[in-house]
Parts: C-alpha cells; structure tokens; sequence
C-alpha cells in the first residue's frame, strides 16, 4: 500500500496517530506495522524466557521451536519444518539408509504394530523376525496409543545399541524377547522376481533417485520373449519424488512428450511434466497394485496409467493426497518442506482427499486371510494370466 510507504517515512506522526487511535478507540490498517508488531511480540517471549526462564535453554533451539509453532499454525499434515540434525536423517531415508532393525509395520486392525516386509540380511531378518508377526513392546514399554512415528522413533536408534522386543511371532502362541543390535540398513527401493513363469513382479517401496536404476535392472535381468505381463505393486507406498514418479510412468508410455502430470501453483501457473526415458514396458499387459496406504507419487503413476488405459488397476482406493512440496534447504542446514502445488491426472483429475478408485476392487482383511498369503497379488496373477 502506498500509505504504508508514507508511514514509515513519517515515523514519529505514525506514533502520535496510533495513540490518538487508542484514546478514542480507533483502528488502522497497515500491514508493515502489523507485522513489525508481530516481531516484536516474538523477541518480547524469547527476551522474557531469556531474562526469567529457571531451567537452561538453548537459543538455537528458542528459534527452531518459534519456527516449528508458525509451521504447523498452518494445520497442514504434509508441511513440516526440520532443524538440521532432522534434515540430515530425512535425506538418509530418502537415500534408504536408516539405522534401525531393518523392517516395514503398519497398525493393523488391532491397533497392533505388524510386520509387513523384513529387509534380508538386515537385524531383524538375523534375530528370525518375519512378515505378520507383531511388536507387542519395545524396552519393556506397551506401545499402546502410538503412532506410526512414535513407533519408529522407540524401534530406531544410535548404531550399535540393542533395543529389546516383546514380540507375538505368528507360529507360536506365546509371546517372546527378542534382543537387537540396532545397524545401518538400506531398504531396497525395488524389488522383483518372476511370478508364474512368465510375469514379471516390481515392488517399488518409494520414490527416490534410485528407483529407476532398480527398475532397469529388473528389466535387464528378467524381461525377454517370454514375459505375458507385469505386476507393478505400489501398496504401502508413501510417495516422494515428482520426478521419479514421471520417470517410471514414462516406461509404459507408448512415445515421448504424453503428458504424465500437470501441477498448479498458488498463483494458478500450470507446469507439465511429459513422458522420456526408454519406454521399456510400452505395450506390455499390465497391472497395478494400490491399498490406502498408496500416496502422492504411487498415485501420480497410478493415474497416469489409469487414464491412458495401459494398465489395470487393482486393490483398494487410494490415500489421496493431490498436493506436492518443495523442499528448501537454509543457510544453517534446517528443511522446509511446504506444500506449494497441487497435481492432476493427464485427464485433470485432482485426487486430494479423495483417492484413485481402482478399476478391480478388493480389500483384504490381513488378519482374517493370513500374513502369508496375498490375495491382491494372486488376482493380479489370475487376470495376467487370461
């Protein structure tokens, strides 16, 4: 406003006019005073705790805390801010690389910490931990309440440390301790087998840099003449980067330059993100594999997909979330991660809050069916198969 632009110019009149103001109960409007009353207010609490706080503090950590409060004052579940130690173990799981005992657990139904995937060779996999058996404590505390993250944060910890579990292993009927050394573990973005003789199996747990050279190493190895099909599993998937997503897309899509993506920013400017790469599966009868716990970039793949017709979607609805971050990295190595753009299907769907609905439907009660079985995929295997 130019008024605004007077007023710091005027200073002492502003400050005559904001008591006259008050006196009669008045108000104005402009937003640098307000702002400039905002940071005062700020350094007011942090002077106060600095001056008269009994305990010991830490001033960087005064200004991480001030910087989170505004952060999630924006009640938005994918916008986040890390200090730097935080940043440098976010980009490590990016990376797959965690210290940790190696496995992959959801909540199931009874609210129960299960185990969905052990990482081979990795801690658990050495203390005889397998897929369905669930982490009923952690160091002797009932887990009880916790969330996911909650969860992690008791299971990771420093290397070389041990953590004790309380585990209900799925062939026995009691419960028993389990000690583990915590290690560095990469958790394999992709992985892949040969189903049925002839149907080609690609588990893509996240989207990060190393996902194609694991895709095409799945192609190198098991693609030839006699391949009918592909099961492209992306359950349990969270999501991560834009650009791998496009990239793996691009591998069925029949030529260059289809449009994979669209995304829209707060102002409204559209960006599209158009197919490469090698086109490897381009033709080939496909299958896709989501449940709820699907998101984000499984969801940009899976919808791309969807709408040109070159695969088949199968499972449950997804988790919906049509929205993007950018990361920004500060100068003292803190992480802002902002939700800046929303996404939509080459047909302009926005699947936020709403999710992809396969095109064959199927829920499947884990813990009524079994943990070593798998209905989705054996359906997969069947329709491929026809």
């Amino acid at each position: 406003m130019k008024s605004c632009g007077f007023f710091r110019k005027s200073l002492p009149w502003v400050v005559v006019f904001i008591l006259m103001l008050s006196a009669f109960g008045g108000g104005m409007c402009c937003s640098h005073v307000t702002s400039m009353a905002r940071e005062d207010r700020l350094e007011d609490v942090l002077d106060n705790i600095r001056e008269n706080h009994v305990g010991s503090y830490d001033e960087d950590e005064l200004y991480y805390g001030a910087i989170k409060g505004a952060v999630e004052s924006l009640n938005d579940p994918f916008t986040s801010y890390l200090t730097p130690s935080e940043a440098t173990a976010y980009f490590k799981r990016n990376k797959g690389e965690m210290v940790g005992i190696g496995i992959g657990y959801q909540i199931d139904q009874q609210k129960q910490f299960r185990i969905i995937s052990v990482v081979v060779g990795g801690p658990a996999d050495k203390a005889g931990l397998r897929s369905g058996d669930i982490i009923l404590k952690v160091d002797g505390a009932e887990l009880v309440g916790l969330d996911m993250q909650g969860f992690s944060d008791k299971v990771r910890g420093k290397e070389n440390t041990q953590v004790k579990l309380t585990v209900q292993k799925v062939d026995s009927e009691q419960p028993a301790e389990v000690i583990i050394v915590r290690s560095k573990v990469i958790f394999p973005t992709v992985t892949c087998s040969i189903k049925n003789t002839s149907i080609l199996y690609i588990s893509v747990s996240h989207f990060n840099d190393a996902v194609m050279n694991g895709v095409y190493n799945c192609a190198r190895q098991y693609v030839n003449e006699n391949t009918v099909g592909i099961v492209l599993d992306l359950r349990n998937n969270p999501g991560g980067s834009l650009e791998a997503s496009r990239k793996l897309a691009s591998e069925w899509m029949t030529k260059s330059d289809m449009l994979v993506y669209t995304i829209k920013d707060r102002k409204g400017k559209d960006e599209l993100g158009m197919s490469s790469e090698e086109h490897l599966f381009a033709g080939m009868k496909t299958v896709v594999l989501v449940n709820k716990g699907s998101a984000s970039a499984s969801e940009v793949v899976a919808g791309a997909l969807q709408d040109y017709k070159l695969a088949t979607i199968i499972g449950e609805k997804t988790y919906g979330k049509g929205v993007g971050q950018h990361l920004t990295v500060l100068s003292d190595g803190s992480l802002l991660i902002l939700v800046s753009f929303k996404w939509y299907t080459p047909l302009g769907r926005n699947v936020h809050k709403i999710g992809l609905t396969p095109d064959i439907r199927i829920s499947v009660d884990m813990d009524k069916v079994g943990w070593d079985t798998d209905p989705v995929l054996d359906k997969a295997l069947e329709f491929l198969s026809k």
